[in-house]
């Protein structure tokens, strides 16, 4: 094996370590699991956490966005479908 190749694999190996890492120490922190949600504003504000996955989860985070940006209720954001 090429020692390019040797260690470019070894450079892929403690990137996903290190991004690994990173991703359990933000769910710690935040509060969350990998199902959950977390919507940051830009002034590092929470606006909106999810703990884990729930089916009313589409419908929760369009009426955080709505409260965020100030709508009213017939100007509510609509979720992707």
């Amino acid at each position: 094996m090429p020692h390019a190749t040797k260690c470019a694999g070894h450079l892929r190996d403690a990137v996903f370590r290190h991004q690994r890492q990173n991703r359990v120490r933000l769910l710690r922190i935040s509060g969350t699991t990998d199902s959950g949600a977390l919507l940051v504003r830009p002034d590092l504000h929470v606006a909106y956490r999810a703990d884990a996955y729930c089916k009313s989860a589409s419908t929760d985070l369009v009426q955080a966005m709505s409260v965020i940006l100030g709508r009213t209720s017939g100007q509510q954001v609509q979720a992707a479908e």
